[in-house]
């Protein structure tokens, strides 16, 4: 309705012709109010709860009833312009399935067990690389910083070139 009322103005009318005007005015206003928004997409909300384990009874109660704050915060029948709101739904029950934890595995015993084991294999592995370095490495007991007096051997050779060139130049 509202592409026909645009359809049918006509432009280039003149002061006597005002009525015409106001009445192609009034049915865009009329078809303007008579827009009707869309409705938001839930897919990523359903997609989201589709996901959610079939037994929540293996999980801790505070993991699930997280996740269920989440699903109940999901409010239907939004409009297309709340589409991030709706979004941000489907986020939060995400979030909420990735933080579910195990009821027999809890944070803390999960702690004391990994340190360890890492522990372990990063050691393992630092001595090996120690080692390598070791060998790479020659130490001679000399300190000084060769870096530095390179540097300064290549600025005196560029002051050099410079006073030379302009001895040719003159």
């Amino acid at each position: 309705a509202l592409q026909e009322a645009l359809d049918a103005v006509e432009e280039g009318k003149n002061i006597t012709e005002q009525t015409e005007v106001d009445a192609m005015a009034k049915a865009i206003y009329e078809a303007i109010s008579k827009l009707v928004l869309k409705d938001a997409n839930y897919k990523k909300v359903n997609e989201a709860k589709a996901k959610v384990p079939s037994n929540l009874t293996i999980y801790t109660k505070e993991t699930v009833n997280s996740l269920q704050e989440a699903l109940d915060a999901v409010k239907e029948g939004k409009k297309i312009t709340e589409q991030e709101t709706v979004d941000g739904y489907a986020k939060a029950i995400y979030e909420a399935i990735s933080k579910l934890v195990l009821k027999d595995a809890t944070p803390t015993k999960q702690e004391a067990v990994t340190p360890t084991v890492k522990v372990e294999t990063t050691n393992k592995e630092t001595v090996k690389a120690e080692n390598k370095k070791e060998v790479k490495k020659v130490k001679t007991g000399d300190s000084t910083n060769s870096v530095l007096y390179l540097g300064l051997f290549g600025f005196s050779l560029l002051i050099i070139y410079c006073i030379v060139m302009k001895k040719f130049i003159r």
